[in-house]
């Protein structure tokens, strides 16, 4: 019996996504939710709270009652659940990592000339490429191995100039970017750059494939936060006195959104744990969840966030191997 097991999943937003942290006192209201480093995420404990509300919801519809088997595996919220009693609760054998950015889609300019059509492609910074390959080398440790799906990046050239796109300045969301900040891969060569990611990015749905046709840009660290900020979705919202026909005194405010397209990375980590009556293996804490989150053999469809009502948060899972 293994004491450990993991699962690395790929998530792509579907609508834009907001994941908040409550109200502030910037520019912006509700702003997203941001890692260290500054770029958005999406905290693992809104991961796991949305899978296990999907377990409840599924099994209710199922069955007319919430089994006992969603609080076994996804945990005890004493605040919610009063019928469980303390020797029910032990820790729970399904945790979820944090997700982490790795592509975000971009608007594509040449500096140069404003004759030629905007182009969309996806990009990235070596900082999240040095993240995402640290973080899947050692995952490998804990589950099975999952090297294939690691990042190699093209250490040559700074313009790693694989087309005429590379060369000269570029507007990209807005931003000015130089020509010695980026390295640029074209489609062709997005085989050798992402490995196995390739066919899951293509198969997470049309716009992420259009996207990869477009090639991946690797920018340089400070620009890329920039190009980031300016690609995420600022929206005023209000609050409407549907007797008065009017807006209500003071109902205004401002939401920010990740866009249409991004592509996150987290973990589903499981361990053997020691209930009342049983052990529940890793093993088996793997088959359980994947039947939750995965509602086809490898992917499946999560509502995350707080405004799902106003067609926010919609967003696709694939599981890597």
């Amino acid at each position: 019996m293994r004491t450990y097991s993991s699962d690395l999943y790929f998530l792509t937003t579907i609508t834009p996504l907001h994941v908040g942290v409550g109200r502030t006192v910037g520019s912006v209201d509700l702003p997203v939710a941001r890692d260290g480093f500054g770029y958005p995420y999406v905290p693992g404990s809104s991961i796991k709270g949305v899978v296990k509300s999907k377990c409840m919801l599924r099994k209710l519809l199922e069955s007319g009652e919430v089994p006992r088997e969603c609080t076994v595996y996804y945990g005890v919220d004493s605040r919610s659940e009063e019928s469980i009693s303390e020797e029910e609760v032990w820790v729970s054998p399904v945790s979820f990592t944090d997700a982490y950015l790795l592509l975000y889609p971009i608007r594509v300019e040449k500096y140069s000339s404003g004759e030629d059509p905007p182009a969309f492609a996806y990009a990235t910074s070596n900082l999240l490429v040095s993240r995402y390959n640290d973080f899947v080398e050692n995952l490998s440790i804990v589950g099975h191995d999952l090297l294939d799906f690691t990042i190699k990046l093209d250490n040559s050239d700074p313009n790693n100039s694989n087309s005429d796109e590379a060369c000269g300045d570029l507007i990209v969301n807005n931003v000015i970017v130089r020509e010695g900040c980026r390295k640029y891969y074209e489609k062709e060569k997005l085989s050798e750059l992402l490995g196995g990611l390739v066919d899951i990015i293509k198969n997470m749905g049309k716009l992420d494939e259009n996207l990869l046709n477009g090639g991946v840009y690797v920018f340089d660290d400070k620009v890329f936060r920039e190009i980031v900020e300016a690609g995420i979705i600022r929206q005023t919202r209000i609050r409407l006195d549907y007797k008065r026909k009017a807006v209500m005194p003071g109902a205004l405010w401002s939401e920010e959104y990740v866009s249409q397209g991004a592509v996150f990375y987290f973990a589903s980590i499981y361990r053997s744990v020691k209930t009342r009556n049983c052990i529940i293996s890793a093993d088996d804490a793997k088959s359980r969840n994947r039947r939750i989150m995965l509602d086809y053999a490898d992917e499946g469809v999560l509502v995350i966030g707080g405004k799902e009502t106003v067609g926010k948060g919609l967003v696709r899972i694939k599981i890597a191997g």
